[in-house]
């Protein structure tokens, strides 16, 4: 058990490099089908806040998940969404660690469609690192998006994430990082998405992932992250206003990382 602790911590500070932001691994697999014509949630907007400007989705949701099955590397998501005519509003709540060293975000988002094909939106984030027998340590910093729908079936969207670091008293600076995506709805059923990252410090990553509706009540998303090497599934069922997601993640030295997600809205 201590040596798995030991290689989950070894391969998180690998991948961190550089950055002092902790995210759930399953991310991707929640944010898959954000640039979709047809998908809506309450947890897309947390990869771009631009997406609240083509928002009809109001409700909220939250996401669980035990990191390489270690409780000490166990991640919370909350979010709220509150959409209106042309615009819309995000909150977004992330907690991640343990008793002796935790990590939290809250972030504020709002998204105006300019036009029928083009949305702006921006992000501001509050983050506060914590360990055992230190004082807090904060820092504030900033996110902006862009998404364009360039046919009825055909998406993208651009964004920059924990750009213009506000405060800096984290001993290691938030990294910026830098995506662009895709989405093509090849049907109301079956969405092709595809995600590329450069993160500062890090090299490119990419994401690909296809989302199938097998029927109304049942949905299904497979992808596959190269940046960890991590494939994931997801399997949503839906009920009127609630959905329930389960999903894991498996990485090859480290084993599975299993969550489960939650949400209630409606369409405005």
């Amino acid at each position: 058990m201590k040596f798995s602790v030991s290689l989950a911590f070894v391969f998180i500070a690998m991948y961190c490099h550089s950055q002092s932001l902790h995210e759930p691994l399953n991310t991707i697999a929640l944010q898959t089908g954000k640039y979709s014509n047809n998908q809506s949630n309450s947890f897309y907007f947390s990869g771009n806040p631009a997406i609240l400007g083509f928002g009809t989705h109001r409700g909220a949701g939250v996401y669980h998940e035990r990191r390489f099955l270690l409780s000490e590397l166990s991640s919370f998501l909350a979010t709220a969404v509150f959409s209106i005519n042309g615009a819309g509003f995000g909150v977004i709540m992330n907690r991640y660690g343990s008793v002796l060293h935790n990590q939290t975000m809250v972030a504020l988002a709002y998204g105006r469609r300019l036009t029928d094909r083009i949305a702006i939106g921006a992000q501001l984030n509050y983050i506060t690192g914590k360990s055992q027998g230190f004082s807090p340590a904060t820092t504030a910093t900033a996110t902006i998006g862009a998404v364009f729908r360039l046919s009825n079936n055909l998406s993208t969207g651009v964004a920059a994430k924990h750009i213009g670091t506000l405060k800096k008293d984290l001993n290691n600076k938030v990294a910026a990082n830098y995506s662009v995506g895709f989405c093509y709805d090849v049907s109301s059923a079956v969405s092709l998405n595809m995600d590329i990252i450069i993160a500062v410090g890090q090299s490119l990553s990419a994401t690909a992932g296809i989302i199938y509706r097998v029927i109304k009540n049942v949905e299904l998303t497979a992808g596959i992250t190269t940046g960890t090497s991590v494939p994931f599934v997801k399997c949503g069922f839906i009920w009127k206003q609630l959905r329930l997601d389960v999903m894991v993640g498996y990485h090859m030295q480290l084993g599975i990382t299993p969550g489960i997600a939650i949400q209630f809205g409606r369409e405005r």
